[in-house]
């Protein structure tokens, strides 16, 4: 990766405990792009709402509001078309309204165009299936008149790290913006959290991960070092740490890990996610750059808000009601009584949760229910 890249990754990774960063961040990003600009928007109460902007927006406050008051529908409209594409997905403004031949010349865009230069854009979609929609949009001046032939290939290369870090963001919000801390104040999730640096040493952790090693049921401290007890995973848990450490510092490509901890006590598995992070407020240790891991407990889940999950994946009155018993460990024949149905009635509805949900597994259904909205105390 060229040095101006390597500089975009580093920048990403740093915002995720330090918001206040964002603008420079999608400064560099634009740049990356040949663009003037760029604006994040992530689906909140069936709408897209701004969520982060290149200094573009503040330099158009004033007529990016106006804009927004006007012609908001046709934002809208090219959105919901985004996010039919795939996963990194990205579509030019003429793409987003196919049957208009002339979208540039529409209302919104003359007045945009007018007022502040800009007219074209791209649009990149940052979202997995069943979970919250993010988007990126890209604006180029009325001066560039072809989308730069490059584009494709730096989205490849971006795209990945910019969603991860707006999902990590979006697991980690609620700390910042109650606490103005992330990292020092982990306590306030009530899932295991710690953060490493790139030799896997221990910086962090809140009091779920200090009981959970406690517990020394697959997962363990050695000289401040977390260890699995099956030696494979623990091999390449020390691989991913180092791989990981390099994205936060724009040397790598790795976005995070995922995998399973087998327990010998016999209990369901802990689930554990890796993914980079640099200390951008210096909270815990200048210069970190390590990575992030939660640890979710599936036999003993933290509180869920069935209700938000349900909105996101849409799940019927009595879908979100059985999700939320399976969350609380219930078995079928349990939830069968609670409900006074049939069994095989239970069984059908937890097949149409996972089916919208996208995963196989009632655990895999509990992992995308934290991921959509962590438990913060």
């Amino acid at each position: 990766m060229d040095i101006e890249i390597v500089d975009a990754v580093s920048a990403l990774y740093s915002t995720i405990n330090a918001p206040k960063r964002n603008e420079e961040t999608y400064d560099k990003l634009a740049s990356v792009f040949g663009s003037a600009g760029m604006t994040q928007y992530s689906e909140s109460n069936q709408s897209f709402n701004l969520q982060i902007s290149s200094s573009i927006y503040k330099r158009y406050g004033a007529e990016f509001a106006e804009y927004n008051k006007r012609y908001s529908q046709y934002e809208s409209e090219g959105i919901n078309r985004l996010f039919e594409e795939d996963t990194y997905g990205w579509l030019t403004e003429q793409e987003g309204w196919l049957e208009e031949e002339n979208v540039i010349d529409r209302e919104d865009f003359l007045f945009i165009r007018e007022k502040t230069g800009l007219a074209r854009t791209v649009g990149v979609n940052l979202s997995e299936p069943a979970g919250w929609k993010h988007a990126v949009i890209i604006h180029y001046p009325e001066i560039v008149k072809d989308i730069p032939k490059n584009l494709d290939k730096h989205i490849a290369l971006l795209a990945p790290h910019i969603a991860k870090t707006v999902n990590l963001n979006s697991f980690l919000h609620g700390l910042y913006y109650k606490y103005q801390a992330v990292l020092s104040v982990l306590d306030g999730l009530s899932v295991a959290v710690c953060v490493c640096d790139y030799r896997g040493y221990i910086i962090v952790s809140n009091r779920q991960a200090q009981h959970i090693v406690s517990m020394k049921d697959g997962v363990y401290l050695k000289n401040r070092k977390l260890c699995f007890s099956n030696s494979e995973q623990n091999s390449q848990f020390r691989a991913s740490t180092r791989k990981i450490a390099g994205t936060s510092q724009g040397k790598g490509n790795l976005t995070g890990v995922s995998f399973f901890i087998e327990r010998p006590s016999g209990k369901h598995p802990f689930y554990v996610e890796q993914s980079p992070i640099k200390d951008g407020c210096y909270e815990v240790e200048n210069n970190l750059s390590g990575s992030i891991i939660y640890i979710i407990d599936t036999q003993s889940p933290p509180e869920i808000d069935v209700s938000i999950f349900a909105s996101v994946i849409s799940l019927t009155p009595s879908e979100a009601h059985i999700s939320n018993m399976i969350f609380k460990g219930l078995k079928d024949r349990d939830m069968a009584d609670y409900r006074g149905v049939s069994v095989e009635t239970v069984r059908k509805q937890i097949k149409s949760i996972l089916s919208k949900a996208q995963v196989n597994s009632r655990i895999e259904l509990l992992i995308k229910a934290v991921s959509i909205r962590p438990p913060i105390l």
